[in-house]
Protein backbone atom coordinates (compact mmCIF):
# COMPACT_ATOMS: atom_id res chain seq x y z
CA UNK A 1 0.00 0.00 0.00
CA UNK A 2 1.00 3.41 -1.26
CA UNK A 3 0.40 7.01 1.05
CA UNK A 4 0.67 10.09 -1.51
CA UNK A 5 -0.11 12.55 1.30
CA UNK A 6 -1.92 12.07 4.23
CA UNK A 7 -5.72 11.42 2.35
CA UNK A 8 -4.80 9.27 -1.01
CA UNK A 9 -3.95 5.77 -1.01
CA UNK A 10 -3.00 3.36 -3.85
CA UNK A 11 -2.92 -0.70 -3.18
CA UNK A 12 -2.21 -2.55 -6.46
CA UNK A 13 -4.17 -5.77 -6.77
CA UNK A 14 -2.64 -9.05 -5.67
CA UNK A 15 -1.72 -11.67 -8.25
CA UNK A 16 -4.82 -13.45 -9.57
CA UNK A 17 -5.40 -16.57 -7.68
CA UNK A 18 -3.56 -15.36 -4.90
CA UNK A 19 -5.96 -16.34 -1.41
CA UNK A 20 -4.71 -12.88 0.21
CA UNK A 21 -7.48 -11.70 2.55
CA UNK A 22 -9.47 -8.92 1.37
CA UNK A 23 -12.39 -6.55 1.93
CA UNK A 24 -15.51 -5.65 -0.03
CA UNK A 25 -17.70 -2.93 0.45
CA UNK A 26 -21.05 -3.45 -1.00
CA UNK A 27 -23.30 -0.38 -2.47
CA UNK A 28 -26.60 0.03 -4.18
CA UNK A 29 -29.33 2.05 -5.07
CA UNK A 30 -27.20 4.95 -3.08
CA UNK A 31 -26.80 8.20 -5.07
CA UNK A 32 -29.91 10.48 -3.36
CA UNK A 33 -28.41 13.33 -1.91
CA UNK A 34 -29.92 12.89 0.96
CA UNK A 35 -29.35 12.12 5.09
CA UNK A 36 -30.03 8.36 4.58
CA UNK A 37 -26.94 8.26 2.02
CA UNK A 38 -24.66 9.69 4.58
CA UNK A 39 -25.66 7.58 7.35
CA UNK A 40 -24.64 4.47 5.19
CA UNK A 41 -21.48 5.83 4.12
CA UNK A 42 -20.71 6.91 7.58
CA UNK A 43 -21.90 3.52 9.49
CA UNK A 44 -19.75 1.51 7.25
CA UNK A 45 -16.13 4.07 7.24
CA UNK A 46 -16.79 4.00 10.81
CA UNK A 47 -16.92 -0.06 11.07
CA UNK A 48 -13.97 -0.51 8.62
CA UNK A 49 -11.80 1.93 10.50
CA UNK A 50 -8.29 1.50 9.16
CA UNK A 51 -8.94 -1.86 7.40
CA UNK A 52 -8.40 -1.20 3.80
CA UNK A 53 -11.33 -1.71 1.23
CA UNK A 54 -10.23 -3.58 -1.58
CA UNK A 55 -13.07 -4.15 -3.98
CA UNK A 56 -15.97 -1.63 -3.76
CA UNK A 57 -19.02 -2.69 -5.84
CA UNK A 58 -21.47 0.08 -7.22
CA UNK A 59 -24.99 -1.85 -7.97
CA UNK A 60 -26.63 0.56 -10.10
CA UNK A 61 -28.99 3.89 -9.77
CA UNK A 62 -25.69 5.46 -8.39
CA UNK A 63 -27.33 8.78 -9.09
CA UNK A 64 -30.93 10.07 -8.92
CA UNK A 65 -33.08 10.65 -10.41
CA UNK A 66 -31.89 10.67 -14.35
CA UNK A 67 -27.92 9.75 -14.27
CA UNK A 68 -27.07 13.33 -15.14
CA UNK A 69 -23.39 14.44 -15.32
CA UNK A 70 -24.50 17.23 -12.51
CA UNK A 71 -26.54 14.88 -10.72
CA UNK A 72 -23.35 12.74 -10.51
CA UNK A 73 -20.98 15.66 -9.42
CA UNK A 74 -23.14 16.86 -6.80
CA UNK A 75 -24.16 13.42 -5.26
CA UNK A 76 -21.79 11.18 -5.30
CA UNK A 77 -18.35 13.32 -6.18
CA UNK A 78 -18.42 16.16 -3.93
CA UNK A 79 -21.09 17.89 -1.09
CA UNK A 80 -21.91 16.79 1.82
CA UNK A 81 -23.40 13.35 0.67
CA UNK A 82 -20.65 12.98 -1.62
CA UNK A 83 -17.38 9.89 -1.68
CA UNK A 84 -14.81 12.22 -2.50
CA UNK A 85 -13.13 11.44 0.38
CA UNK A 86 -13.04 7.88 0.09
CA UNK A 87 -12.64 7.75 -3.60
CA UNK A 88 -9.04 8.83 -2.75
CA UNK A 89 -8.30 5.36 -1.34
CA UNK A 90 -10.59 2.83 -2.03
CA UNK A 91 -11.36 1.70 -6.04
CA UNK A 92 -14.84 0.68 -6.62
CA UNK A 93 -16.34 -1.31 -9.96
CA UNK A 94 -19.77 -0.85 -10.99
CA UNK A 95 -22.86 -1.99 -12.83
CA UNK A 96 -25.67 0.89 -14.30
CA UNK A 97 -29.45 0.66 -13.21
CA UNK A 98 -32.12 1.84 -14.59
CA UNK A 99 -32.38 5.58 -13.23
CA UNK A 100 -28.66 5.89 -14.88
CA UNK A 101 -29.91 4.77 -17.82
CA UNK A 102 -32.20 7.66 -17.95
CA UNK A 103 -29.67 9.57 -19.72
CA UNK A 104 -27.94 6.80 -21.44
CA UNK A 105 -28.66 7.80 -25.00
CA UNK A 106 -30.24 4.75 -27.20
CA UNK A 107 -31.81 3.01 -24.42
CA UNK A 108 -34.69 2.23 -26.07
CA UNK A 109 -33.24 1.73 -29.55
CA UNK A 110 -29.71 0.39 -29.56
CA UNK A 111 -29.00 -1.69 -26.87
CA UNK A 112 -25.23 -1.67 -27.26
CA UNK A 113 -24.76 1.72 -27.19
CA UNK A 114 -22.44 3.51 -24.66
CA UNK A 115 -23.25 6.86 -25.28
CA UNK A 116 -24.04 9.29 -22.37
CA UNK A 117 -23.28 10.33 -18.67
CA UNK A 118 -22.90 7.05 -17.02
CA UNK A 119 -20.69 5.47 -19.46
CA UNK A 120 -18.28 8.84 -19.93
CA UNK A 121 -18.26 9.25 -16.10
CA UNK A 122 -16.93 5.55 -15.50
CA UNK A 123 -14.09 3.20 -17.49
CA UNK A 124 -14.61 -0.03 -16.60
CA UNK A 125 -11.89 -2.76 -18.33
CA UNK A 126 -13.09 -4.07 -22.01
CA UNK A 127 -9.93 -5.98 -23.25
CA UNK A 128 -9.58 -8.67 -20.13
CA UNK A 129 -6.75 -5.87 -18.28
CA UNK A 130 -8.00 -6.52 -15.00
CA UNK A 131 -8.52 -10.23 -15.44
CA UNK A 132 -11.61 -12.28 -17.15
CA UNK A 133 -11.86 -12.91 -20.62
CA UNK A 134 -11.89 -9.23 -22.71
CA UNK A 135 -15.53 -7.77 -23.39
CA UNK A 136 -14.94 -5.32 -26.10
CA UNK A 137 -17.81 -2.97 -24.24
CA UNK A 138 -18.02 -0.76 -21.09
CA UNK A 139 -21.66 -2.69 -21.04
CA UNK A 140 -20.70 -5.86 -19.21
CA UNK A 141 -17.19 -6.92 -17.96
CA UNK A 142 -15.34 -8.90 -15.71
CA UNK A 143 -12.29 -8.74 -13.19
CA UNK A 144 -9.96 -10.95 -10.72
CA UNK A 145 -9.24 -9.35 -7.27
CA UNK A 146 -6.95 -12.33 -5.33
CA UNK A 147 -8.79 -15.82 -5.51
CA UNK A 148 -12.50 -13.88 -6.45
CA UNK A 149 -13.36 -13.61 -10.05
CA UNK A 150 -16.01 -10.91 -10.36
CA UNK A 151 -18.75 -10.13 -13.17
CA UNK A 152 -20.73 -7.48 -13.72
CA UNK A 153 -23.86 -8.22 -16.16
CA UNK A 154 -25.77 -4.99 -17.31
CA UNK A 155 -29.41 -5.98 -16.71
CA UNK A 156 -30.56 -2.67 -18.77
CA UNK A 157 -30.37 -3.86 -22.33
CA UNK A 158 -32.92 -5.74 -23.90
CA UNK A 159 -31.17 -8.31 -24.79
CA UNK A 160 -31.70 -10.45 -21.23
CA UNK A 161 -35.20 -10.76 -22.76
CA UNK A 162 -34.34 -13.18 -24.35
CA UNK A 163 -31.92 -16.43 -24.12
CA UNK A 164 -29.24 -15.97 -26.75
CA UNK A 165 -27.47 -12.78 -27.08
CA UNK A 166 -23.62 -11.52 -27.19
CA UNK A 167 -23.84 -10.79 -23.70
CA UNK A 168 -24.93 -14.60 -23.09
CA UNK A 169 -22.20 -15.47 -25.44
CA UNK A 170 -19.45 -14.15 -23.67
CA UNK A 171 -20.71 -15.28 -20.25
CA UNK A 172 -20.63 -18.57 -21.15
CA UNK A 173 -16.95 -17.79 -22.27
CA UNK A 174 -15.45 -15.86 -19.02
CA UNK A 175 -17.14 -18.51 -16.96
CA UNK A 176 -15.45 -21.17 -18.50
CA UNK A 177 -12.20 -19.53 -18.64
CA UNK A 178 -12.45 -18.69 -14.71
CA UNK A 179 -10.02 -21.06 -12.07
CA UNK A 180 -10.82 -18.66 -9.73
CA UNK A 181 -12.09 -20.36 -6.06
CA UNK A 182 -15.02 -17.81 -6.23
CA UNK A 183 -17.10 -16.22 -8.69
CA UNK A 184 -19.34 -13.69 -7.93
CA UNK A 185 -22.07 -12.04 -9.80
CA UNK A 186 -23.70 -8.11 -9.91
CA UNK A 187 -25.91 -6.42 -11.66
CA UNK A 188 -28.90 -4.40 -10.90
CA UNK A 189 -32.08 -6.07 -10.94
CA UNK A 190 -32.72 -8.79 -8.72
CA UNK A 191 -34.31 -12.04 -9.93
CA UNK A 192 -36.06 -12.47 -6.77
CA UNK A 193 -37.21 -9.53 -4.35
CA UNK A 194 -40.42 -9.05 -2.77
CA UNK A 195 -39.28 -5.33 -1.83
CA UNK A 196 -39.82 -2.24 -3.16
CA UNK A 197 -39.89 -4.14 -6.69
CA UNK A 198 -41.59 -7.67 -6.62
CA UNK A 199 -40.14 -9.98 -9.31
CA UNK A 200 -43.24 -11.70 -9.92
CA UNK A 201 -44.68 -8.86 -11.21
CA UNK A 202 -45.51 -9.33 -14.48
CA UNK A 203 -44.04 -5.01 -15.59
CA UNK A 204 -41.05 -6.51 -13.99
CA UNK A 205 -39.80 -7.81 -17.43
CA UNK A 206 -35.76 -7.09 -17.01
CA UNK A 207 -35.77 -8.89 -13.14
CA UNK A 208 -37.80 -12.11 -15.03
CA UNK A 209 -35.29 -12.00 -17.71
CA UNK A 210 -32.59 -11.96 -15.83
CA UNK A 211 -33.78 -15.11 -13.58
CA UNK A 212 -34.94 -16.69 -16.52
CA UNK A 213 -32.28 -16.27 -19.10
CA UNK A 214 -29.06 -15.53 -17.12
CA UNK A 215 -29.51 -18.03 -13.80
CA UNK A 216 -29.41 -21.11 -15.75
CA UNK A 217 -26.09 -20.30 -16.86
CA UNK A 218 -24.75 -18.64 -13.70
CA UNK A 219 -25.95 -21.51 -11.56
CA UNK A 220 -24.77 -24.41 -14.17
CA UNK A 221 -21.12 -22.86 -13.64
CA UNK A 222 -21.36 -22.95 -10.05
CA UNK A 223 -21.43 -19.33 -9.57
CA UNK A 224 -21.30 -18.81 -5.48
CA UNK A 225 -22.67 -15.46 -4.89
CA UNK A 226 -25.21 -12.86 -7.27
CA UNK A 227 -25.35 -9.26 -5.79
CA UNK A 228 -28.44 -7.23 -7.22
CA UNK A 229 -29.41 -4.00 -5.83
CA UNK A 230 -33.04 -1.90 -7.70
CA UNK A 231 -35.31 -3.24 -5.10
CA UNK A 232 -34.92 -1.05 -1.97
CA UNK A 233 -34.49 -3.13 0.92
CA UNK A 234 -31.92 -6.06 1.87
CA UNK A 235 -32.84 -9.90 0.87
CA UNK A 236 -30.78 -13.11 1.55
CA UNK A 237 -31.81 -16.17 0.18
CA UNK A 238 -31.23 -19.58 1.09
CA UNK A 239 -29.04 -21.49 -0.90
CA UNK A 240 -30.91 -22.69 -3.94
CA UNK A 241 -30.92 -23.90 -7.36
CA UNK A 242 -33.28 -24.33 -10.93
CA UNK A 243 -35.88 -22.10 -9.73
CA UNK A 244 -36.48 -19.58 -12.85
CA UNK A 245 -40.36 -19.33 -12.68
CA UNK A 246 -42.75 -17.50 -10.16
CA UNK A 247 -42.51 -17.53 -6.46
CA UNK A 248 -45.24 -19.85 -6.68
CA UNK A 249 -44.09 -22.42 -8.66
CA UNK A 250 -40.76 -22.93 -6.48
CA UNK A 251 -40.82 -26.71 -4.53
CA UNK A 252 -38.35 -28.27 -2.12
CA UNK A 253 -35.92 -29.81 -4.60
CA UNK A 254 -34.89 -26.38 -5.15
CA UNK A 255 -33.66 -25.55 -1.74
CA UNK A 256 -29.94 -27.20 -1.26
CA UNK A 257 -29.61 -26.36 2.43
CA UNK A 258 -32.67 -25.65 5.49
CA UNK A 259 -34.31 -22.38 5.28
CA UNK A 260 -35.92 -22.72 8.63
CA UNK A 261 -34.85 -19.98 11.13
CA UNK A 262 -31.52 -19.45 8.94
CA UNK A 263 -31.01 -15.81 10.40
CA UNK A 264 -30.01 -17.49 13.98
CA UNK A 265 -27.53 -20.30 12.94
CA UNK A 266 -23.99 -19.96 12.99
CA UNK A 267 -23.74 -22.79 10.69
CA UNK A 268 -22.54 -21.26 7.17
CA UNK A 269 -23.24 -22.42 3.95
CA UNK A 270 -21.13 -25.07 2.45
CA UNK A 271 -20.46 -25.26 -1.56
CA UNK A 272 -20.13 -28.38 -2.59
CA UNK A 273 -17.47 -28.08 -5.34
CA UNK A 274 -16.95 -31.34 -6.04
CA UNK A 275 -20.45 -32.83 -5.21
CA UNK A 276 -22.96 -34.22 -7.60
CA UNK A 277 -25.11 -31.20 -9.15
CA UNK A 278 -28.14 -31.88 -7.02
CA UNK A 279 -26.29 -30.53 -4.05
CA UNK A 280 -24.73 -27.28 -5.58
CA UNK A 281 -26.42 -23.83 -5.87
CA UNK A 282 -25.70 -20.42 -5.37
CA UNK A 283 -27.27 -17.37 -2.88
CA UNK A 284 -28.95 -14.25 -3.60
CA UNK A 285 -28.61 -11.03 -2.16
CA UNK A 286 -30.55 -8.02 -2.85
CA UNK A 287 -28.80 -5.10 -1.13
CA UNK A 288 -31.18 -1.78 -3.35
CA UNK A 289 -30.96 0.67 0.56
CA UNK A 290 -27.83 2.44 0.56
CA UNK A 291 -29.53 5.67 0.28
CA UNK A 292 -33.06 4.57 -1.05
CA UNK A 293 -35.74 3.17 1.38
CA UNK A 294 -39.16 2.33 1.07
CA UNK A 295 -40.61 0.97 4.16
CA UNK A 296 -43.30 -1.57 4.28
CA UNK A 297 -42.74 -4.03 1.69
CA UNK A 298 -44.14 -7.51 1.75
CA UNK A 299 -40.57 -8.81 2.16
CA UNK A 300 -42.13 -12.26 1.68
CA UNK A 301 -40.61 -14.15 -0.91
CA UNK A 302 -40.21 -18.02 -0.17
CA UNK A 303 -36.54 -18.50 -0.70
CA UNK A 304 -35.61 -15.49 1.07
CA UNK A 305 -34.51 -16.37 4.82
CA UNK A 306 -33.34 -13.00 6.01
CA UNK A 307 -34.42 -9.44 4.96
CA UNK A 308 -34.96 -6.24 5.90
CA UNK A 309 -36.88 -2.81 4.74
CA UNK A 310 -34.00 -0.31 6.21
CA UNK A 311 -31.19 1.37 5.16
CA UNK A 312 -27.98 -0.47 5.08
CA UNK A 313 -24.71 -2.26 2.74
CA UNK A 314 -22.73 -5.33 2.72
CA UNK A 315 -19.60 -6.10 4.33
CA UNK A 316 -17.62 -8.69 3.02
CA UNK A 317 -14.36 -10.33 4.00
CA UNK A 318 -12.69 -13.26 1.99
CA UNK A 319 -10.25 -15.31 3.12
CA UNK A 320 -8.89 -18.62 1.32
CA UNK A 321 -12.22 -21.36 1.65
CA UNK A 322 -14.09 -18.86 3.52
CA UNK A 323 -16.40 -16.33 2.33
CA UNK A 324 -18.47 -14.13 5.44
CA UNK A 325 -20.90 -11.48 4.35
CA UNK A 326 -22.65 -8.59 7.29
CA UNK A 327 -25.68 -6.49 6.48
CA UNK A 328 -24.51 -3.18 8.47
CA UNK A 329 -27.62 -0.90 8.92
CA UNK A 330 -27.82 3.16 8.62
CA UNK A 331 -26.71 3.27 12.46
CA UNK A 332 -23.68 1.02 12.30
CA UNK A 333 -25.54 -3.16 13.59
CA UNK A 334 -24.93 -6.10 12.31
CA UNK A 335 -28.78 -6.85 11.21
CA UNK A 336 -27.62 -10.20 9.19
CA UNK A 337 -24.43 -12.14 8.99
CA UNK A 338 -23.55 -15.57 6.66
CA UNK A 339 -20.63 -17.41 5.87
CA UNK A 340 -20.12 -19.62 2.60
CA UNK A 341 -17.44 -22.61 3.09
CA UNK A 342 -15.89 -23.89 0.01
CA UNK A 343 -16.32 -28.04 0.12
CA UNK A 344 -18.33 -30.22 2.38
CA UNK A 345 -15.61 -29.63 5.47
CA UNK A 346 -12.39 -27.29 5.76
CA UNK A 347 -9.08 -29.42 4.44
CA UNK A 348 -7.88 -30.82 7.93
CA UNK A 349 -11.18 -32.17 8.58
CA UNK A 350 -11.96 -34.83 5.80
CA UNK A 351 -11.63 -37.67 8.71
CA UNK A 352 -14.44 -36.53 11.09
CA UNK A 353 -16.30 -39.65 11.64
CA UNK A 354 -19.83 -38.93 10.06
CA UNK A 355 -21.17 -42.58 11.53
CA UNK A 356 -20.57 -41.29 14.97
CA UNK A 357 -23.71 -42.24 16.89
CA UNK A 358 -22.37 -40.42 20.39
CA UNK A 359 -21.01 -37.51 21.02
CA UNK A 360 -17.74 -37.36 19.25
CA UNK A 361 -14.70 -35.20 20.05
CA UNK A 362 -14.82 -31.96 19.73
CA UNK A 363 -12.86 -30.56 16.71
CA UNK A 364 -11.00 -27.56 15.73
CA UNK A 365 -9.81 -26.11 12.55
CA UNK A 366 -7.29 -24.76 12.27
CA UNK A 367 -5.26 -24.69 15.17
CA UNK A 368 -3.17 -21.94 15.34
CA UNK A 369 -5.28 -19.81 13.82
CA UNK A 370 -5.20 -16.02 12.73
CA UNK A 371 -8.90 -15.22 11.23
CA UNK A 372 -11.50 -18.18 11.50
CA UNK A 373 -12.15 -20.99 13.53
CA UNK A 374 -14.24 -24.12 12.61
CA UNK A 375 -15.75 -26.12 15.61
CA UNK A 376 -17.32 -29.44 13.98
CA UNK A 377 -19.09 -32.04 16.62
CA UNK A 378 -22.40 -34.61 16.95
CA UNK A 379 -25.36 -34.74 19.03
CA UNK A 380 -27.01 -37.51 20.21
CA UNK A 381 -30.42 -35.89 20.90
CA UNK A 382 -31.95 -32.21 21.19
CA UNK A 383 -29.65 -30.30 23.53
CA UNK A 384 -28.83 -27.22 24.70
CA UNK A 385 -25.36 -25.96 23.60
CA UNK A 386 -23.19 -23.59 25.76
CA UNK A 387 -19.91 -22.35 23.88
CA UNK A 388 -17.37 -20.70 26.03
CA UNK A 389 -13.51 -19.46 25.55
CA UNK A 390 -11.55 -18.50 28.29
CA UNK A 391 -7.71 -17.41 28.28
CA UNK A 392 -5.21 -18.81 30.51
CA UNK A 393 -5.49 -16.44 33.40
CA UNK A 394 -9.26 -18.19 33.46
CA UNK A 395 -11.16 -14.53 31.92
CA UNK A 396 -14.32 -15.33 30.12
CA UNK A 397 -13.27 -13.82 26.48
CA UNK A 398 -16.56 -15.17 24.71
CA UNK A 399 -19.84 -16.98 25.67
CA UNK A 400 -22.65 -18.40 23.59
CA UNK A 401 -25.54 -20.55 24.33
CA UNK A 402 -28.31 -22.18 21.81
CA UNK A 403 -30.37 -24.83 21.31
CA UNK A 404 -29.83 -27.22 18.64
CA UNK A 405 -31.18 -30.35 17.37
CA UNK A 406 -29.87 -34.42 17.13
CA UNK A 407 -26.65 -34.19 14.01
CA UNK A 408 -23.65 -33.14 13.18
CA UNK A 409 -23.33 -29.70 13.46
CA UNK A 410 -20.21 -27.22 12.14
CA UNK A 411 -19.99 -23.67 13.57
CA UNK A 412 -17.68 -20.77 12.71
CA UNK A 413 -16.73 -18.02 14.19
CA UNK A 414 -14.33 -14.91 13.25
CA UNK A 415 -11.68 -14.59 15.54
CA UNK A 416 -11.04 -10.92 14.46
CA UNK A 417 -14.76 -9.94 15.79
CA UNK A 418 -14.04 -11.70 19.19
CA UNK A 419 -11.33 -9.35 19.35
CA UNK A 420 -8.81 -12.51 20.36
CA UNK A 421 -5.16 -11.32 20.02
CA UNK A 422 -2.10 -13.65 19.62
CA UNK A 423 -2.04 -16.13 22.30
CA UNK A 424 -3.62 -19.30 23.97
CA UNK A 425 -7.22 -19.88 24.95
CA UNK A 426 -9.20 -22.75 25.84
CA UNK A 427 -12.60 -23.67 23.82
CA UNK A 428 -14.89 -25.50 26.48
CA UNK A 429 -18.17 -26.86 24.87
CA UNK A 430 -20.67 -28.19 27.08
CA UNK A 431 -23.98 -29.94 25.72
CA UNK A 432 -26.04 -33.48 26.62
CA UNK A 433 -24.18 -33.50 30.18
CA UNK A 434 -20.67 -33.79 28.51
CA UNK A 435 -17.69 -31.13 28.91
CA UNK A 436 -15.44 -30.77 26.52
CA UNK A 437 -12.07 -29.00 26.68
CA UNK A 438 -9.65 -27.91 23.95
CA UNK A 439 -6.79 -25.52 23.59
CA UNK A 440 -7.26 -22.81 20.37
CA UNK A 441 -3.62 -20.87 19.44
CA UNK A 442 -4.49 -17.53 18.25
CA UNK A 443 -1.43 -16.05 16.02
CA UNK A 444 -1.49 -12.82 14.12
Amino acid sequence: MTEIGENYIFKTAPIPGTPEAMRIWVLGDFGRGNELQKMVKDAYVDYTGDRHTDVWLWLGDNAYQVGSDQEYQDIVFSGEWGYQDILRKWPFWTTPGNHDYLSVDGYYTNPESTAGPYFDIVHMPTEGEAGGVPSGTELYYSFDHGNVHFISLNSEVTWILFEESVMMDWLRQDLAATTADWVVAFFHEPPYSKGSHDSDDAFEAFMTGMRENFLPTLEAYGVDLVLAGHSHVYERSAQIKGHYGLSSTLTDNNFVDDCNDWTNKKEPYYKRVYADDSLKGTIYVVCGNGGSQDEGAPLDHPIMCSTDDGIGSIVMDVKGDTLISRYLNGVGEIVDEFAIVREMYPVGMEDYDLEVKEMGDLLLYPNPTSQILYLRYYLSKNSAVDMEIYDLSGRLIYTESYKEAEGKHFHYYDLNQLQLSKGIYMVDLKCNGVRQLRELIGVY
